[in-house]
């Protein structure tokens, strides 16, 4: 059982695993490619031709999800529908939300951001939770002058 089903999250492939592919630390590259496609499914990410990044319709529920140094692994310019947590997530590449709307509540709280997190140009329209004294940032300022 993964160690991390107490975020009753898990991907239901993998999650009689130590860690199941959401939540797996120091991914290989398969594995990450794995949970890239995972991912887009799981919450059913699509790109529409006129839009760079992502379009996330439904609620997204990534807490604890460690994020694989991946090429194909960024938000920016995503549209987020619904609410998005990313509540205890990792983030071992940067975490790049350049120009992404979030038109509902968005919750980082306890993240940790191994190295860049970019927000640059980002659209908050509900709250968004940093849980300041919670989560972690290699680069504080830089986030700080961005929102």
């Amino acid at each position: 059982m993964c160690k991390m089903a107490h975020f009753r999250n898990c991907d239901p492939g993998t999650a009689d695993q130590e860690y199941c592919i959401f939540h797996k630390p120091n991914k290989s590259e398969e594995e990450a490619r794995e949970f890239y496609n995972k991912f887009v499914l799981e919450f059913f990410g699509y790109k529409l031709p006129w839009n760079k990044g992502w379009v996330f319709a439904e609620e997204i529920d990534a807490g604890g999800f460690v994020f694989p140094e991946y090429r194909d692994m960024n938000f920016s310019y995503s549209h987020f529908k619904k609410p998005a947590k990313f509540t205890d997530a990792t983030f071992e590449n940067d975490a790049d939300f350049t120009g992404a709307t979030f038109e509902d509540n968005a919750d980082f709280s306890g993240a940790v951001f191994n190295k860049d997190a970019k927000f640059d140009n980002s659209k908050f329209n509900g709250e968004v939770y940093f849980g300041w004294s919670s989560a972690l940032f290699t680069n504080p300022r830089r986030l700080l002058s961005q929102i």
